[in-house]
C-alpha cells in the first residue's frame, strides 16, 4: 500500500465525519477513530455519548465512551485528507 492510498488505521486518533442511517438517517456525524478492526470501527463521541446517557438516570461517566461501529452499518466515511478544496461553491 503506498502513502496516497487511504487507510483507516492511518486516521486512528482523528477526527472524521461517518454517516450511520441507523442512528441518524440523514447528518453526518464529527466523531474521534479510536481503532480498526476486521469487522467495523471504535469511535467516541461527545454528542452519542450524551444521546446515549439521555436515556438513562446517570448524566457523565467515569471515562470517554467508545462505541464499537459495524462497518455494515456505515454508509460513508469521510476524511478531509489535508489537501486543498475541491468544492464547487469554492471555486465560483
Amino acid at each position: 500500500m503506498t502513502d496516497q492510498q487511504p487507510s483507516l488505521s492511518k486516521l486512528i486518533g482523528k477526527r472524521i465525519s461517518i454517516k450511520v442511517p441507523l442512528w441518524k438517517e440523514n447528518t453526518v456525524m464529527v466523531v474521534s477513530l479510536v481503532g480498526v478492526e476486521t469487522g467495523g470501527i471504535w469511535i467516541e463521541s461527545a454528542q452519542i455519548m450524551e444521546e446515549l446517557l439521555a436515556e438513562t438516570p446517570y448524566k457523565m461517566t467515569q471515562a470517554s465512551m467508545q462505541i464499537f461501529v459495524p462497518f455494515q452499518q456505515i454508509l460513508a466515511i469521510y476524511y478531509p485528507g489535508g489537501g486543498p478544496w475541491i468544492s464547487e461553491k469554492v471555486a465560483q
